[in-house]
């Protein structure tokens, strides 16, 4: 009998482990698309934020971003973004930092695993560059863990991030890949 309650208090243990580790990213679109974007072959990503503290998660993002766009083969060039001299660009992916919270590698080690979470909330405008016209527009936010023992560090929460923001822009795509030929 005590075996078996100490089974159950350890299934109960591991499932709030499981649950208490998994990413809590939302998006909320507040202006749905109104073109299909696998029309558009050259992106350009600007991030920014409204609080200078936030500047380097907002530079993380922008470098991630291009990163994984790049390796996803979603646009056939993917820059950082001008505004004033926009090149060859015809989509541009601008984001805005709102809200970090940053979480070193020592904090969890410190204060204990669950002592905090990493997370950003930012918004992300789609606009067509020829006429400078918005796409879409979305809200995302989130805390994010890389589902370890540990919460995320900041450098994880960015890269969830990213991923978020490839999601979206996944979901306007109509008819195959983006930047895909004849797409």
């Amino acid at each position: 009998m005590q075996g078996l309650d100490l089974s159950r208090l350890c299934f109960s243990l591991l499932a709030f482990h499981v649950i208490a580790c998994a990413s809590a990213g939302g998006t909320k679109v507040t202006e749905p698309f109104i073109a299909d974007l696998s029309d558009f072959k050259h992106a350009g990503v600007m991030v920014t934020s409204e609080d200078p503290d936030y500047d380097a998660q907002a530079s993380a993002l922008a470098a991630a971003l291009k990163r994984k766009l790049r390796d996803g083969g979603m646009f056939r060039s993917v820059s950082d973004l001008d505004l004033e001299n926009k090149g060859s660009v015809d989509l541009g992916i601008l984001i805005m930092v709102r809200d970090a919270t940053r979480v070193s590698e020592v904090v969890p080690l410190v204060f204990g695993p669950r002592s905090q979470m990493a997370s950003l909330t930012f918004r992300v405008r789609l606009m067509r560059m020829s006429n400078h016209s918005y796409l879409g527009e979305a809200e995302m936010d989130g805390q994010y863990s890389g589902g370890e023992e540990f919460p995320s560090t900041t450098s994880e929460a960015v890269h969830m991030a990213a991923d978020q923001v490839v999601n979206y822009l996944k979901s306007g795509m109509r008819f195959g890949r983006v930047g895909s030929p004849g797409g």
